[in-house]
């Protein structure tokens, strides 16, 4: 007999419950909640009106909806207390097989090692109101603050740095996003992923598989030039090449998004990847070897080489190709990585979640640290 569906108002209480939003935290629009419970936005909408007749949320405006607020200045201190700095996009949706990408991923990592750690997690939005909020929570003295990705290059996100740091609490950064000019300027410790490593250990292992002919490839974001993982992975492919001895075109950059939308029949995406990279693989020395900036970009590689009539194996990276979204792309193009890189987000959770353990300890003094996190060849 089929077990009763739980309400969905009990799902988004649930949702709001296990990553303990702080009272006044925006939540996402009506259609990202529906996507994050895997309902319509009707139903997401009853079910937010629920919880607002119950008083869990509040709606300050015809647009905005937020937790219930609470006095945040006022209580016990919070001196076995973590709060992590989050976008909606950091906040994994409900459900074993709902897309889990690389941010979801750490945001987890971090909350199982503050688990494991003894500490209790608050999740603050980070939205406008972010700064008036770590303000009050200053007062209360908690053990440290986890800044996930995007949310410390929101507006007032350095001035939230700022607050914390001349309170004396640590603040750690999760900052794969972060601008150069921006990790000199934060004061905080930063965690990242090795991604120089990693793309140094792609090219060892395709020149390894007999290919000297390597292209590298990626969707193109203007946003990603002068972030430091961009800088790093540039570093990495410049590097690999020279210690091998290779030489290579300018990586190609390719105006598509290269993940999170299903394999369209009329392979509209494949031929715009086509339309970029012809003149590389119908030209005198084409590439035996593509280098993609992620698993989710080999679908498209594969079916646009297989429209120019030409085989180049595909390299991949992020280890993502086997998650619920992707391995769908993957089966129905025929085509996944020849190999892929881990990043290891497990380990970064664990190393943010060190380094606030070990300042609140008194353990480590000083100027600001950089970690990275350990890359695996898969």
């Amino acid at each position: 007999m089929t077990a009763p569906a739980q309400p969905m108002d009990e799902r988004l209480r649930a949702w709001l419950e296990q990553h303990r939003l702080i009272g006044g935290g925006r939540l996402p629009s009506e259609r990202s909640l529906a996507q994050v419970l895997g309902c319509s936005r009707r139903q997401a909408r009853s079910a937010l009106q629920l919880l607002a007749d119950q008083g869990v949320v509040s709606q300050p405006t015809a647009r905005t909806r937020t937790v219930s607020p609470g006095d945040l200045g006022s209580g016990p201190v919070l001196a076995n207390t973590v709060i992590v700095l989050a976008t909606p996009a950091d906040l994994p949706a409900v459900g074993a097989n709902r897309y889990l990408g690389l941010y979801q991923h750490v945001y987890l990592s971090v909350s199982q090692a503050l688990t494991q750690a003894g500490l209790t997690q608050l999740t603050m939005p980070a939205d406008a109101l972010m700064r008036e909020r770590v303000c009050q929570l200053l007062m209360r003295r908690p053990a440290g603050f986890i800044v996930l990705f995007g949310a410390s290059r929101l507006t007032g996100g350095q001035a939230v740095l700022d607050s914390a740091h001349h309170a004396g609490v640590p603040v750690v950064i999760c900052g794969d996003e972060l601008h150069l000019d921006e990790i000199e300027q934060s004061g905080a410790d930063i965690v990242g992923f090795d991604h120089y490593a990693g793309v140094r250990a792609i090219i060892d292992r395709a020149v390894a598989d007999g290919h000297r002919q390597l292209l590298r490839v990626s969707g193109w974001n203007p946003a990603q030039r002068a972030c430091a993982w961009h800088v790093h992975q540039e570093a990495g492919w410049r590097a690999g090449l020279l210690a091998h001895g290779l030489t290579a075109p300018e990586p190609l950059e390719i105006a598509i998004p290269d993940e999170g939308a299903a394999l369209d029949p009329d392979y509209h995406r494949p031929r715009i990847c086509a339309g970029y990279i012809a003149e590389h693989v119908l030209g005198p020395q084409p590439p035996t070897a593509f280098i993609a900036s992620s698993d989710s970009f080999v679908p498209e590689l594969g079916l646009a080489c297989r429209l120019l009539g030409r085989e180049v194996a595909c390299y991949g990276y992020d280890n993502l190709h086997d998650h619920p979204v992707l391995a769908p792309r993957m089966r129905a193009s025929g085509f996944r990585p020849a190999a892929t890189i881990d990043l290891a987000p497990q380990a970064l959770g664990e190393m943010a979640v060190a380094l606030i353990c070990e300042r609140r300890d008194g353990r480590m003094r000083g100027p600001r640290v950089a970690r990275l996190s350990p890359v695996r060849l898969v």
